[in-house]
């Protein structure tokens, strides 16, 4: 059952995908609601899978980085369940989807383990750490969908090109993204201090040097410098999103390349 579950997931997340393809083709209606019924059963395997490995595993639940990436994978599909059809996201399915179906497979392979006890895994710094940051890179991914929809949108408007279908306005798009990016900068705020106080919990120091520390303190200025100049110097649309497109891919090289010391 648990290798079907695997299996399955990855077969309607592909399905899903795509359907939503040949939606965007054929601009069927049919297509995007079928589309929408093989993703939301992908998804129910997915929190099945979920909650089999909570339960053999118990608590804590992120022990390693790939229960953290099925976590990540999981809460982009949630979003996504929750928001297309209210803010009128389809179109942005065959890139965020595939996105989400991309970390679900590298997390059947990963094998970081954290080097922390049993003990410290399930302190309240461990738990809050863990979630909040799987959270951030979760809405950082969903303001990455967004924001390459806004640009490719904005490169078919300026070329005089009809619009893409079945996606918000400009406007409304760049306030995605910013919101996306706003609530993603709080959770990574509270996923980075967390992560000191764990710290500081093991080893008595609040910063030790490592390369995923300093990544998530790159990552966590490039989008303080993104909404500060959002809010302050009125910085929207492309620069805007190219941006935070630049914290995003320095939060996937901490979280995907670089380990724990």
């Amino acid at each position: 059952m648990h290798l079907s579950c695997i299996l399955g997931v990855m077969t309607f997340y592909l399905g899903a995908t795509l359907v939503y393809l040949f939606q965007r083709i054929f601009s069927g209606r049919n297509l995007r609601q079928v589309a929408f019924r093989i993703l939301l059963v992908g998804f129910i395997l997915h929190t099945a899978l979920l909650f089999y490995y909570l339960f053999q595993n118990g608590y804590p639940f992120f022990i390693s980085a790939n229960y953290g990436l099925h976590f990540v994978s999981w809460v982009m599909v949630l979003l996504f369940l929750l928001l297309a059809n209210r803010f009128h996201l389809e179109a942005i399915a065959p890139l965020l989807i595939p996105t989400a179906l991309i970390f679900y497979l590298i997390s059947l392979f990963e094998r970081e383990a954290y080097s922390l006890t049993a003990s410290v895994l399930k302190s309240p710094w461990a738990l809050v750490h863990f979630l909040f940051m799987f959270l951030a890179i979760a809405l950082f991914l969903l303001g990455f969908a967004i924001g390459v929809a806004f640009l490719l949108q904005e490169s078919r408007l300026k070329g005089k090109k009809s619009p893409f279908p079945r996606l918000p306005s400009l406007e409304v798009m760049d306030e995605m993204h910013s919101k996306a990016s706003g609530v993603g900068f709080i959770l990574l705020t509270i996923g980075i201090a967390s992560g000191i106080g764990l710290l500081h919990q093991v080893r008595g120091i609040f910063f030790s040097g490592d390369s995923k520390q300093w990544g998530a303190l790159v990552a966590w200025f490039l989008y303080l410098v993104f909404l500060n100049v959002r809010m302050q110097a009125g910085c929207r649309g492309r620069r805007a999103v190219l941006l935070s497109l630049l914290g995003l891919s320095v939060i996937i090289l901490t979280f995907l390349g670089f380990e724990h010391h």
